[in-house]
């Protein structure tokens, strides 16, 4: 399955009396230039074009290769889309509509039957809220409640076959499907909690009748399993109070042995890959004594590494991709500049070298075979190529266009994205990214954003990138910073961000600014941070931290309160200790405060458009409901902007279109010349 949340944002009903709360601050507030009538409106060209919702989010390929499944945000609920798939094209056979709700994910599970998963938001739910507001909910009292569904593709139909109260810990994740079970034809195993607790115990599920059996009981602390290709509950994970323990079986019906004091595996330094086809090895990508991610096999009876799969020599290793019964190695994954396949397999290496021919300059992603390997979706886009679906038929080597990302044509064309370099302050060398206007020339300086990415431990690329394109056709640059503590770099680039938030990470944000104007890229005093999520932390630290170097801010979801998100998001006493050293370097809380936005919101120094969906459960409407409430306190210049029914990412065209419309205009009011 192929899914493409924005990257900005990897890392609800508020209800009426929080959605009453006054605005900030008056349009007037910004200046009459920034929302003064115009003759020409390029923000509202601009906005009619990217402000539109994803007409697919996620593809998947059914069995037979002849069908594919997509879905898409609908105005606030998800819509399924099945479509009949040939050299002609795409045709539509069926839609089916899903209630209000964030989705999650859906997978084939016989040659006619989806499963889907959604979670329901209730307007209460203490997910929308701070800890200390309201105590950690599990069960009914949560107000989240998960939804999985069959899809019949032959009648179109959909079915509800199990429903249950989630942990507002665990409701970004939960259930799991872990197995199809390739011999049984009515029956999947999936792991959930029943009751809603944090502990998900592995059950069979019956997708025609809804009828389940429990396989594996839940226990504190295992919060992860995993099965091998035959089904076999093989592996088990969680956070304890001290350290990662780790329960595998070595065959499919042994009894379990612990791995929780295998260095691989104690500090919980390592992600499962699969399984081998035998049963008798597992696959892992670890970053233990190497300073970057490799893939090992690893060998279940000895319990020790027996080979390295993938290692390259600067970046960290991915994932797996296998043939679509899973029992061979195809290709492993690594990130570059772009998405990257150290390939193994000679027929799958024709493959891809003639997609690579069939789309230049393009970064694909191959997934949802069908079950002979004879058919293939590809996604494909570039900077200025917008992301498409394509359909490739192996006994023609064809490829045809399926459907593309959006309708119609932006009203300025897709302008490059290049790679560049810049050293920070304390010497560290800083990959990022470049997109400049069209028109743009050598030596003439032009208005600029810096948009740091969300996560933090994700990273930026080369790619299509709908803000920063959206920003270049208003006539205003964007560099995207992979700062220290992005991913895919390895250990040591990684673990330099450990403790740096609202630090050194900071200071390499600010410090791309710098450099833009050293280049002479960038107009002093013309520029402006935007971010999501992390990125919209960085953006209201900049605001506290950076007043030099930037005239704007916008942050889009942020958290604001340190101490209040990492007991959120923390599932043990060890889990917590983890995360408080990779955000703030040590177990205290008087370092999150002063690391915290709203904490520090006395002294913010430029104008400021925050902005929160009013259903997000990753992170809480109430951190931006908390700044705001510090902001009006101290009398800043900011404006708030609730995205009512919006979840931590921005999927439906109405609130894509608000905020847009808002960020451009506020962005060109400070930094257009």
């Amino acid at each position: 399955m192929m899914s493409r949340f924005p990257a900005r944002l990897a890392t609800a009903l508020l209800g009426a009396v929080l959605l009453a709360a006054p605005a900030s601050f008056t349009l007037a507030a910004f200046g009459p230039a920034a929302y003064g009538a115009e003759k020409a409106d390029p923000v509202a060209a601009s906005v009619a074009y990217y402000g539109q919702a994803d007409t697919f989010m996620s593809s998947h390929l059914a069995p037979c290769g002849c069908q594919f499944i997509a879905w898409s945000m609908v105005g606030n609920h998800p819509q399924l889309q099945l479509y009949s798939v040939s050299e002609k094209g795409a045709a539509l056979l069926h839609k089916a509509d899903l209630p209000p709700a964030q989705f999650d994910w859906l997978n084939w599970v016989d040659e006619s039957h989806v499963l889907v998963s959604i979670t329901v938001i209730d307007d209460s739910s203490p997910a929308l809220k701070f800890p200390e507001h309201i105590h950690r909910a599990s069960g009914p009292e949560a107000g989240l409640t998960r939804h999985v569904y069959t899809f019949d593709a032959k009648g179109g139909t959909l079915r509800e076959i199990l429903q249950y109260p989630l942990n507002d810990l665990s409701a970004n994740g939960s259930d799991d499907l872990l197995s199809r079970l390739p011999k049984d034809k009515e029956n999947v195993i999936l792991a959930y909690a029943p009751d809603g607790g944090e502990y998900p115990g592995v059950y069979k599920l019956n997708y025609l009748t809804g009828k389940t059996e429990q396989l594996e009981k839940g226990e504190k602390p295992y919060q992860t399993w995993t099965a091998d290709l035959g089904g076999h509950i093989r592996l088990a994970s969680g956070w304890g109070d001290d350290h990662m323990e780790v329960k595998i079986r070595p065959t499919a019906d042994g009894p379990w042995e612990s791995l929780s004091d295998n260095p691989l595996f104690k500090d919980g330094r390592f992600q499962i890959a699969g399984f081998s086809d035998d049963g008798l090895n597992l696959y892992l990508r670890s970053s233990l004594g190497k300073g970057r991610s490799v893939i090992y096999r690893f060998d279940l009876k000895s319990k020790a590494i027996r080979e390295k799969v993938f290692e390259h020599p600067r970046y960290d290793a991915g994932g797996l991709i296998t043939s679509p019964d899973g029992e061979k190695i195809l290709a492993a994954t690594y990130i570059d500049d772009r998405p990257e396949l150290k390939i193994f397999d000679p027929k799958f290496q024709k493959f891809y070298d003639g997609l690579k021919k069939k789309l230049p300059g393009r970064n694909f992603y191959v997934g949802g075979a069908s079950k002979d390997a004879g058919v293939w979706l590809v996604y494909a886009s570039a900077p200025t190529v917008e992301p498409e679906l394509y359909f490739y038929r192996a006994k023609d080597d064809s490829l045809t266009p399926l459907l593309k990302e959006k309708k119609g044509t932006p009203p300025v064309p897709f302008v490059p994205m290049k790679e560049v370099h810049y050293f920070s302050r304390d010497g560290i060398e800083i990959p990022a990214y470049l997109t400049l206007p069209n028109g743009y020339k050598k030596g003439t300086p032009t208005p600029m954003v810096v948009m740091p990415h969300g996560g933090p431990w994700v990273r930026d690329m080369v790619r299509h990138d709908d803000w920063a394109q959206y920003f270049a056709s208003l006539g205003i640059g964007v560099l995207q910073p992979n700062f220290r503590g992005s991913t895919g770099y390895g250990t040591n680039f990684e673990a330099s961000g450990y403790g740096e938030w609202g630090n050194a990470m900071q200071n390499d944000v600010a410090d791309g600014a710098a450099w833009l104007v050293d280049q002479g890229i960038a107009m002093k005093g013309h520029l402006c941070i935007v971010g999501a999520s992390y990125g919209g932390y960085a953006a209201l630290m900049a605001t506290i931290k950076n007043k030099d170097s930037f005239q704007c801010a916008v942050a889009l979801a942020p958290v604001t309160d340190l101490r209040e998100w990492v007991d959120t998001v923390s599932s043990s006493k060890a889990d917590r200790k983890g995360l408080m050293f990779r955000t703030v370097g040590r177990d205290k809380n008087s370092l999150l405060k002063k690391a915290s936005p709203a904490r520090l919101a006395r002294d913010v120094g430029m104008p400021l458009l925050l902005a929160h969906g009013t259903r997000d459960i990753r992170v809480a409407p109430e951190h931006s409901l908390y700044m705001e409430e510090r902001l009006h306190k101290y009398h800043k210049n900011f404006k708030m902007l609730w995205l009512e029914g919006g979840s931590h990412f921005l999927l439906q065209a109405p609130l894509r279109t608000q905020f847009l419309t808002e960020a451009g205009r506020f962005v060109l009011a400070h930094i257009k010349p």
